[in-house]
């Protein structure tokens, strides 16, 4: 789940900023850790491509696991891909991807 929130004028932030909630009905602290780390690798790839002048939180769900699970079991890219549909969906993406010739 991802909420934005549109920053005041007076915010100081240059890009966009990242607030992360993890609850214990995902796991253990371990596993808590593990998805915040995936968040932000995921969100740090898209934030070049990121609305300037909003703020971003994800909420995990329990099916966020799976997503991790299978991309521990050899599936790339699972959870990056998912943090970009949220984006997509939120339109608070900007311009092409990286890398793209279009």
């Amino acid at each position: 789940m991802v909420y934005y929130f549109k920053r005041s004028a007076e915010a100081s932030a240059a890009s966009p900023r990242l607030g992360l909630s993890v609850s214990k009905k995902i796991g253990g602290a371990v596993v808590r850790n593990r998805v915040k780390r995936l968040l932000r690798e995921a969100f740090t790839a898209y934030r070049e491509r990121l609305v300037e002048d909003y703020d971003v939180v994800f909420i995990a769900r329990p099916q966020l696991t799976e997503l991790i699970e299978r991309q521990e079991h050899g599936e790339k890219g699972l959870v990056a891909a998912a943090v970009l549909e949220l984006l997509e969906r939120a339109k608070l993406l900007t311009g092409t991807p990286a890398g793209s010739d279009g």
